[in-house]
């Protein structure tokens, strides 16, 4: 009985209090646009099927991400994908796995000669890594320059540098279809496509 009381005592002042201050309409008015924006329709829209690798040149260019596993283990994840979105860069593709050793061997091919080929592919299939395929105009070119300042951010030291990347067309094809399956990506456009290639 006593708390019902202090209930009804109590809900007159507040709702009073609520409905003379500022802040309690701005909040109001900000849970409704929330609860509009969420009941809007979705602003993707699938687009045609392109090649694994996109159509280089255009707004529909396509690149490799590899988060490594000293990248995962400290939670770079998020910052790159921050990193990338706020460029307008666009995710078409994401997996997290543990390489074998023979994927690292494939992905490092052209190191092979290199004295520390062997250390490289045991830290690369030591954990998990996170692969991304990013889409969007001069992703190649404009996503390696951004994998070179996550490195500057992020790295530990040369051999622990977190992350990796397409370095040029050719290069971003074999890679993108050494990690990725066409089932394993996403066509698609967004509403803010049409401004940021207008």
């Amino acid at each position: 009985m006593f708390s019902s009381v202090f209930r009804r005592a109590l809900a007159a002042p507040v709702a009073r209090a609520v409905a003379r201050s500022p802040l309690a309409f701005a909040a109001v008015g900000t849970v409704s646009s929330l609860a509009a924006y969420a009941a809007a329709p979705m602003q993707c829209e699938p687009a045609p099927a392109t090649a694994l690798a996109g159509e280089p040149g255009t707004k529909r260019e396509r690149t490799l991400i590899l988060v490594k596993p000293d990248g995962v283990e400290r939670g770079v994840v998020g910052a790159v994908i921050s990193k990338f979105e706020s460029k307008g860069y666009k995710l078409v593709g994401l997996k997290m796995l543990t390489p074998t050793l023979e994927q690292a061997q494939n992905n490092y091919a052209g190191l092979a000669k290199l004295p520390f080929y062997p250390g490289l592919c045991a830290y690369f299939s030591s954990g998990p890594i996170v692969a991304m395929a990013w889409e969007g105009k001069d992703v190649i070119k404009t996503g390696r320059a951004m994998v070179d300042e996550v490195r500057a951010v992020y790295a530990a030291d040369r051999g622990r540098n977190c992350i990796d990347g397409s370095d040029s067309t050719e290069g971003a094809a074999e890679e993108l279809a050494r990690w990725f399956g066409y089932e394993d990506m996403n066509n698609y456009t967004r509403a803010v496509d049409a401004k940021i290639y207008a």
